[in-house]
């Protein structure tokens, strides 16, 4: 991919200067100064997130440490929840959340064409490379989750355990595969994206046929993988490795037709009343020190020379080929999320 020079412009001149901005800041509502003695920045900063409480707790003493006059506050859900409340607060007529992490990247250009998040190019986002972010600067990846195949070897042969997505639908899996639910679960639904844009429909429609089990989010598959009573799933890799530190014997594959990576993104609301304390916020979490609270939450950072978490490949690993992201491929499917829901359900819950 050639070089975006515009961008590596931009974020330079950031790097030297942390009063440039790009685009429109709040138009028609003026940011608040959020400065305290000495030039200190206070106030309140909600952020609505799906990340894990764990990635939390160890970030907020990261945040106290250097923003002690910002008080951070957290709404945490699933993805789907985080973006229900959301859309929710805004059709009432407004909402508390400065900033939105979820998983769900193709919301994000949703929040994007409506005009509900401010462009920011932060410093730290200089290293993180183009197609993990909007070139716009309304959002970019502040860590990076990975679909595997779990599976149980007490249950399946190590020779017997499917080596690809498309492997599921092997007549030889009968009865032993279970998935999430894209209305469920944000990351479930991008898998649903890619696979039902790669194999079509009939991919589901065989897995059904065959007995798979589809519903709840990541960790009620990797429960019925542990159960025994699905020893094969689709499930994320940072849910098989904290597992995997709690002594379950679950194992994971990495599919040869390609992993499937999912931007946790983060943006800034339009509405925000206290831009300069948001950005701070923003700032400390694609710090490298941010980023390294990711990777202890299982999760790759969104910045390469991050390292990968214990047990997990490498980043360059596990973006490598298969599914890849591309603007088109994200206009494409945000246009088409409720089909693609509607449509799972149809043939998964029939």
């Amino acid at each position: 991919m050639k070089p975006n020079w515009h961008w590596i412009v931009l974020v330079a001149a950031l790097a030297c200067s942390c009063d440039f901005h790009v685009g429109p800041i709040n138009e028609g509502k003026p940011a608040s100064p959020a400065t305290g003695a000495e030039g200190a920045l206070t106030g309140e900063v909600w952020v609505y997130t799906s990340i894990y409480q764990s990635v939390i707790e160890q970030l907020d003493p990261l945040l106290e440490a250097r923003h002690p006059g910002i008080k951070v506050k957290w709404y945490r859900a699933g993805s789907e929840k985080v973006a229900t409340r959301l859309d929710t607060e805004l059709r009432a007529g407004g909402t508390q959340a400065d900033l939105v992490m979820t998983s769900d990247p193709f919301w994000y250009l949703k929040l994007k064409n409506e005009g509900r998040t401010t462009p920011y190019v932060s410093p730290d986002l200089l290293p993180i490379p183009r197609e993990l972010m909007d070139l716009d600067g309304h959002y970019a990846t502040c860590r990076v989750s990975t679909m595997v195949l779990a599976y149980h070897p007490d249950h399946i042969a190590e020779d017997q355990v499917p080596k690809s997505f498309r492997a599921l639908t092997d007549e030889a899996h009968k009865g032993k595969v279970t998935l999430g639910d894209p209305l469920s679960s944000g990351t479930h639904f991008t898998t649903t994206a890619f696979l039902s844009d790669k194999y079509g429909w009939e991919f589901y429609e065989t897995l059904r046929a065959q007995g798979a089990a589809a519903s709840g989010g990541n960790s009620s598959v990797l429960r019925r993988v542990e159960g025994g009573e699905y020893p094969v799933g689709v499930v994320l890799l940072e849910n098989v490795l904290a597992a995997q530190k709690k002594g379950s014997p679950v194992r994971y594959v990495v599919p040869t037709d390609g992993a499937i990576t999912i931007p946790g993104n983060i943006a800034i609301m339009a509405t925000t009343d206290n831009l300069a304390a948001t950005r701070a916020v923003y700032d400390v979490i694609m710090s490298a020190e941010g980023q390294e609270a990711m990777v202890a939450g299982n999760m790759h950072s969104a910045n390469p020379r991050i390292g990968a978490p214990k047990g997990a490949p490498s980043f360059d690993a596990v973006t490598a080929g298969g599914f890849g992201w591309s603007p088109a491929f994200i206009s494409k499917i945000q246009k088409a999320s409720p089909e693609i829901k509607t449509r799972f359900d149809a043939v998964m819950n029939r």
